[in-house]
């Protein structure tokens, strides 16, 4: 139906409300880069979809049951299962242990554990070796470094030509960067022609920084 409704939609700008609005329905998230904006600013409009899908990652991610049994609810949370009453046994009688009602002694219902329909599993731990950091803790701690350290000596140096703008950080955690040697092998030619050339005394610093990735 709503595909049906994309197709129909009047002008072209109909259509890209209506096909946004199904896909946030459908928990995406949209993120948009205006042609005008990236043809006149290519790198810093990458660097601003970089900051976005750094701060997206960095969000929970709630799982949601999207199918439901028939007759039931969301709100239906916990079920409890009741089994059949015990009967409890005759006075004199003979109770094994294979009896029916063995060891339930005066307790005539038993109920089970409560079932959690639509809770998800726990997520499995990542094993880290001891002083490992995950890539976006190590994105964190150049970004750090780049704030208090390569800005304070360079007060007035051009952030879009840092040798850690945020754009440099994703190519260098791309490419494990870990040896100053590497850096004209693995960091395309473009970027390196944009960076401020006096930062790159700070190779070792960075390259230290990242050895510490898991």
């Amino acid at each position: 139906m709503r595909r049906g409704c994309v197709h129909s939609a009047k002008s072209a700008r109909d259509r890209d409300r209506l096909r946004e609005t199904v896909l946030q329905d459908l928990g995406w998230n949209i993120l948009r880069v205006w042609s005008t904006d990236w043809f006149s600013n290519p790198e810093g409009q990458t660097a601003k979809l970089v900051d976005d899908l750094f701060r997206l990652a960095e969000k929970p991610v709630v799982a949601e049951q999207l199918w439901v049994p028939h007759g039931a609810t969301r709100d239906d949370d916990l079920v409890l299962d009741l089994q059949e009453p015990v009967e409890p046994a005759e006075p004199g009688g003979d109770v094994g242990l294979d009896a029916p009602g063995a060891g339930a002694g005066e307790q005539d219902v038993r109920a089970t554990s409560t079932v959690v329909q639509g809770a998800p599993p726990p997520a499995p731990k990542v094993a880290r070796a001891p002083g490992r950091m995950s890539e976006i803790e190590v994105a964190n701690a150049l970004r750090s470094f780049r704030d208090d350290v390569i800005f304070k000596e360079y007060p007035g140096s051009e952030p879009e030509r840092c040798i850690l703008r945020d754009l440099m950080i994703s190519k260098i955690l791309e490419a494990r960067l870990d040896e100053p040697e590497q850096f004209n092998e693995k960091i395309p030619l473009w970027l390196r022609e944009r960076t401020d050339q006096r930062q790159f005394k700070y190779l070792r610093n960075v390259c230290a920084i990242v050895e510490k990735m898991a």
